[in-house]
């Protein structure tokens, strides 16, 4: 039996560290500057009063930025893809200030465009504010988005004396050994814990700080389909492949008749790579099946694999 749990989103709040703008020393902590001016964004929207209050061009920027990233970006979420895309909000300048209200007004338009980014297909890596030329009245800004969280396929290499038995143990015995006399038995893992290890060491998932899992929901492949309990049979018509019609062959996750051919359960260097599968045959095709047919959207978490 098979297990396969998929997360739909990860949702993150993440600052960065860095300088502020009136700091040089990198070890200087600016979370409590970013914390302050989005709390002065908001005093600003419910009409609390500010006086005498203006940024420099630079503070402008930096502090609109440091804000957005603040809010909007996750640098510590792995992708495959990037792309980046710009934006432009207006921004009063006159002797190098710029009014408070005006500055909060740009970062409020900014998170309403940048936010529709933030999907669970792609997500904002970071947000790069340039600082505008002498004689502009606008913001630029650049956005590096991120997608495709499609893992690495697992590690299909196996040694010359890689032959293991499909069985239910989760630690190493030396039942589950099968390599050819004169080797002597010696204690190792089966096949189906040394393929799910494979798996979900290519796919693993390292929340950042303060990121969460949420819409998880889990797929098994056992002996019958339900699919509103998100049971699938060995045989389902999703999981065949070439009709081999040898009962060792003819789906995608391992099912082996006991006697067909090549006649036993102990499990070649050769037929380990083809259990652990690719892109077409094998379990990793299987979790990528079920995957691309009934949730697309979601991030592969782990899997399960019971020897029976």
């Amino acid at each position: 039996m098979i297990s396969i749990g998929f997360a739909g989103s990860l949702f993150t709040g993440c600052g960065k560290e860095s300088a502020g703008p009136d700091e040089t020393t990198p070890r200087y902590d600016p979370t409590a500057q970013i914390l302050g001016f989005l709390q002065d964004v908001q005093d600003s929207r419910n009409g609390v009063p500010k006086t005498g209050e203006g940024f420099s061009t630079d503070s402008a920027v930096w502090y609109v930025e440091a804000g957005l990233n603040y809010t909007l970006g996750n640098i510590g979420l792995a992708y495959n893809v990037s792309v980046v895309d710009s934006f432009t909000v207006p921004l009063v300048i006159n002797d190098n200030i710029s009014q408070a209200g005006a500055v909060y007004v740009a970062f409020e338009t900014l998170v309403e465009q940048l936010a529709p980014l933030v999907t669970d297909e792609q997500h904002i890596i970071l947000v790069d504010v340039v600082e505008p030329a002498l004689g502009d009245a606008e913001l630029l800004v650049a956005v590096t988005i991120g997608s495709d969280y499609s893992k690495a396929a697992p590690n299909t290499t196996y040694g010359i004396k890689d032959y293991y038995y499909y069985n239910g143990q989760n630690t190493p015995s030396t039942m589950c050994g099968c390599e050819p006399p004169p080797q002597l038995p010696r204690s190792v893992l089966c096949a189906n814990i040394i393929i799910q290890n494979r798996i979900n060491s290519a796919n693993q998932i390292l929340l950042q700080t303060g990121q969460i899992l949420t819409d998880i929901e889990t797929w098994q492949v056992w002996q019958f389909t339900n699919l509103p309990s998100r049971f699938l049979s060995v045989y389902d018509p999703l999981l065949l492949q070439a009709p081999y019609g040898d009962g060792y062959r003819d789906t995608k996750t391992f099912a082996w008749i006991q006697g067909a051919v090549p006649g036993a359960t102990c499990l070649t260097p050769a037929e380990m790579s083809y259990w652990t599968g690719n892109a077409t045959t094998g379990t990793w095709s299987a979790i990528q099946t079920i995957k691309s047919t009934y949730c697309p959207s979601k991030i592969f978490l782990s899997c399960s694999i019971v020897g029976e």
